[in-house]
């Protein structure tokens, strides 16, 4: 039976000091491990890792016990409390949980997969999701704040940072201890975050917050087999519509909900239509779509959670049929941001799959800004962003190269990148924030015979996307 979380928090500050001074940190890891093995562990090949922290000192010990996942003769853990270890056999022990420092000075708690499927209260470590749903969050300084489906805790950490009270909430009564864990070896006092067990917002009801995040269970999984409480979430829609709907009746006026998910693209293609019907009432609404998965893909992503070959196979074999059953085409994967609004709400789905990378925070706040900005442009002074740049791709035509598109392109716009034709064109050349917009769009009408009205519509979209900017006094 794995250890229970709480067996190890009488022993936390005695770890946490036991980290510090062997250098078990994000530093003293990557200084260790030196970046050819760093790498490789990314991609998740260990070997060079291995080979890297090979030796006998504490620090070499910890990276191999508590990252790697490796056993190891007792003797040379002896340094470690006991409830940290566990025996193995053959005067051998391993890691009782999995223990790995982030940022500065946190550690973070969760299980080792040592068996497959794991066990249905397993709590998760720091994952892809849980990396998008850190970058994506807004990083202003709210009164209060709420992670939903906290499993280890890594988003209330990050929460502490600009939120003067986090509340923290899991289904799994593992993952609060989990959490409770992860916070006593960061070195929080008990009451630094308010943990509670519970499905979802259930815990909350009632309760209003400025600031909600949630990394729900949101694969989309047969419900005949034992689910991963973490991961699996149920129907077509994972109960997304529930959980957004009760993300905004627990925001403040004003207040933001970020939440990752997934949902069923059927075999028309539109990936707008469903989430679009889940969004809730009263709330300015942002859909992100960054990546759409293939029924076959979706299985072979999250296969490996499960069991070895061959019980594999018949479970994917499974898996298939049931998203089959939900009439899936695709599987889309994304970020909802909510925002309560007394105004009427502006709602934007924006496909984000040509970009490199998931927005961060601070371009989701940017496009919230813009939106809520609702003066009238007309006499506004525009002017293009200045990390701007424009693209253009050209084909052989028949009297030479031809541009065939073009588009413009700014780092912190979201989206990043917008084509354009050459009445945009020629109005973010005109845009150069000496003239108001109206006299610009009058001057641009008259040259080509549009609508001004139409180039005003333009220009509000160049700016609520953020590739046009108020200019500087």
């Amino acid at each position: 039976m794995s250890i229970q979380p709480g067996q190890l928090l009488p022993s936390a500050g005695r770890l946490r000091a036991l980290f510090r001074e062997t250098g078990y940190t994000v530093d003293g890891v990557d200084a260790a491990l030196g970046p050819l093995a760093t790498a490789a562990m990314g991609r998740g090949d260990p070997v060079p890792a291995l080979a890297a922290a090979s030796g006998d000192d504490p620090l070499h010990v910890c990276i191999r016990l508590f990252l790697l996942g490796t056993d190891e003769p007792a003797p040379i853990a002896a340094f470690l409390p006991p409830p940290a270890l566990e025996a193995c056999g053959s005067g051998r022990v391993r890691a009782a949980l999995d223990l790995r420092p982030h940022e500065d000075d946190w550690w973070l708690a969760a299980d080792i997969a040592r068996r497959h499927p794991p066990a249905a209260d397993h709590v998760i470590g720091i994952g892809a999701a849980s990396t998008t749903l850190l970058a994506a969050t807004l990083r202003q300084d709210v009164a209060s704040a709420l992670d939903v489906g906290t499993g280890g805790g890594i988003q209330a950490l990050h929460l502490l940072r600009h939120s003067r009270s986090v509340t923290a909430t899991d289904a799994l009564p593992r993952a609060i201890d989990m959490a409770r864990l992860s916070f006593a070896l960061s070195g929080l006092r008990p009451d630094a975050v308010e943990l509670l067990c519970g499905d979802l917002l259930a815990p909350v009801s009632g309760r209003q917050f400025d600031l909600v995040v949630s990394n729900p269970p949101f694969v989309l999984a047969p419900s005949g087999d034992d689910p991963l409480t973490y991961r699996d979430a149920a129907g077509a829609d994972g109960g997304l519509a529930r959980l957004l709907r009760d993300a905004a009746a627990a925001l403040t006026s004003g207040g933001v909900a970020q939440v990752l998910t997934s949902w069923v693209i059927d075999a028309s293609g539109d990936w707008q239509s469903r989430p679009a019907a889940m969004l809730p009432p009263g709330c300015d609404a942002l859909v992100l779509l960054r990546e759409v998965l293939d029924p076959a893909e979706h299985v072979a992503l999250w296969r490996d959670d499960d069991e070895p070959e061959p019980q594999a196979t018949a479970r994917s074999l499974r898996w298939l049929a049931h998203v089959a059953s939900l009439g899936a085409d695709g599987i889309a994967y994304g970020l909802v941001v909510l925002r309560r609004t007394e105004a009427e709400p502006r709602i934007r789905l924006l496909d984000l799959r040509a970009e490199g990378g998931s927005p961060n925070g601070a371009r989701i706040g940017g496009w919230l800004g813009r939106v809520s900005d609702v003066r009238d442009l007309s006499r506004a002074r525009l002017a293009v962003t200045a990390d701007a740049r424009l693209d253009e791709e050209s084909g052989r035509g028949p009297d030479g190269w031809e541009v065939s598109s073009r588009r413009v392109v700014s780092a912190a716009a979201l989206p990043e990148t917008v084509g354009i034709d050459p009445i945009t064109s020629a109005l973010l050349a005109g845009c150069d924030g000496r003239l108001p917009l109206e006299t610009v769009a009058e001057l641009l009408a008259v040259a080509s015979g549009v609508d001004p009205a139409q180039i005003l519509r333009v220009a509000a979209h160049l700016y609520e996307t953020g590739h046009l900017a108020f200019a500087s006094p």
